[in-house]
């Protein structure tokens, strides 16, 4: 995907890590179409909302609250502007259905939130024990149903 090959590409030319975010962040201070994949590249490798905002000019709040995360094989989920990773049962089986762009590899998707109150939208069925979750993330209006 979209972040391997930029990972790849930064690590092609020889840049240590702290070369390759200047250089993140330096891309990060044009706009161009595909910015907010590369501020997502960017907060995944670690560069800080702060440093961020100051390169775009993005609201601290909307980078804060881009995305949770899922990981489906790996049993465990991140939420926005926390730093740990809560794991899931290993027995619990999730099903995701997201779109297309927020599907990361075979097991990772995310969900996005955004300011104007829509969402990338899609499902997340959970199963556990006899019990049955399934949750409905409206793309239009970001509503959250959870039905059982």
């Amino acid at each position: 995907g979209f972040e391997e090959e930029f990972r790849f590409s930064l690590n092609k030319v020889g840049l240590s890590p702290e070369q390759q975010k200047e250089k993140i962040l330096a891309a990060l201070s044009l706009p161009f179409s595909d910015r907010l994949w590369h501020v997502a590249a960017a907060l995944r490798r670690g560069i800080t909302i702060d440093q961020v905002y100051q390169v775009t000019g993005i609201d601290p709040w909307f980078l804060d609250n881009m995305h949770c995360l899922i990981n489906v094989e790996q049993k465990f989920f991140t939420v926005p502007g926390k730093d740990k990773q809560y794991k899931l049962p290993k027995d619990m089986e999730i099903k995701l259905k997201i779109a297309g762009s927020e599907q990361q590899d075979n097991e990772t998707g995310s969900f996005r939130f955004f300011p104007d109150g829509s969402s990338t939208g899609g499902r997340v069925v959970i199963a556990y024990d006899e019990r049955k979750y399934q949750i409905d993330i409206d793309w239009l209006t970001g509503d959250v149903v959870i039905a059982n």
